[in-house]
């Protein structure tokens, strides 16, 4: 079975990944990602994929012209963000109402949205293998707390409020003065590599704790065996749980009101505890987000 994966834009590196760890974890599905640009339906490379593949896997967009040249194959398509974010109502958002088609949302905050109503929910793959993981000795004299924020443009929580967090950090070194250094890693504009290596050499990891859901960094921070924060209500909790089969939430919760709090609390119970949250972290995630799985629940929809 060969799958094409498409999408306007990165979409956070998340369908580039998916379809590597479709090559990696299936014997007998081939998976190609191209990014559309203007022009597509000249690019020869992306038209052969398309005459080739069994299935076309959409990501937060639709083509109705690449969609007419292709209507014997299966579509899929998948949303990653909520209506009014990164494109949503774009005209080539979702595919008209005539078009029936399969519809993922991702299993965060948003897929229990009225808006994605009878879509499957899927879960992101993060594909960090043991040998990534970092086993160093715990700092003893200072914290680092790397942050992945979003673009700035969207908005309050679509830049992860980023000040706000900054502010709880600030106030909580201010706490410790001279007795523990704590250094905000803000991480931003870089590789998916270099972000992972930053969250590797870091103590905890910070996702963003004013929407109530995990985002795809909360999971990164799992995978790298950091206690990871966010904030995450019960519907989210729930919602977790059932697609994992899990029996806790492994992110340390907390809303941004308290993160300050929260912060001080945490690193004075001392680097030893911090490392143990971590090996708790990067244990929840190879047992409940083992990335196999999660590709082989791709390949029971392209297959049903």
């Amino acid at each position: 079975m060969n799958v094409v994966h498409l999408s306007r834009t990165p979409v956070s590196g998340a369908p580039e990944r998916l379809s590597r760890a479709i090559n990696r974890y299936s014997n007998d599905t081939r998976s190609v990602y191209h990014v559309l640009a203007d022009g597509c339906m000249n690019n020869a490379s992306l038209l052969n994929d398309l005459h080739r593949a069994d299935i076309i896997h959409w990501h937060n967009v639709f083509y109705d012209k690449l969609y007419n040249v292709t209507k014997n194959k299966k579509h899929v398509i998948q949303y990653h963000t909520e209506p009014g974010f990164s494109g949503v109502g774009h005209p080539q958002w979702s595919p008209p109402e005539n078009i029936k088609i399969e519809k993922l949302v991702i299993n965060h905050y948003h897929s229990a949205l009225n808006y994605f109503k009878g879509c499957t929910r899927v879960r992101n793959v993060v594909d960090l293998q043991p040998s990534v993981y970092d086993n160093r000795d715990p700092r003893q004299d200072d914290v680092v707390i790397s942050f992945t924020p979003s673009s700035a443009v969207f908005g309050v929580w679509q830049d992860k409020g980023i000040d706000k967090h900054k502010w709880c950090i600030n106030r909580a070194a201010c706490y410790f003065k001279n007795k523990i250094k704590i250094r905000l890693d803000i991480v931003t504009g870089t590789s998916w590599e270099a972000s992972i290596r930053n969250k590797l050499n870091s103590d905890i990891v910070l996702d963003e704790c004013i929407t109530p859901s995990y985002h795809l960094s909360s999971l990164e921070g799992l995978a790298c065996g950091k206690p990871t924060i966010c904030w995450t209500d019960e519907r989210v909790n729930k919602q977790l749980l059932e697609v994992s089969g899990a029996d806790r939430v492994p992110f340390l919760g907390t809303y941004v009101g308290w993160l300050e709090d929260y912060l001080v609390d945490l690193i004075e119970r001392g680097p030893l505890k911090l490392q143990q949250e971590g090996k708790l972290a990067r244990e929840w995630f190879e047992k409940y987000w083992d990335p196999r799985d999660i590709v082989a629940e791709y390949i029971d929809i392209y297959t049903k």
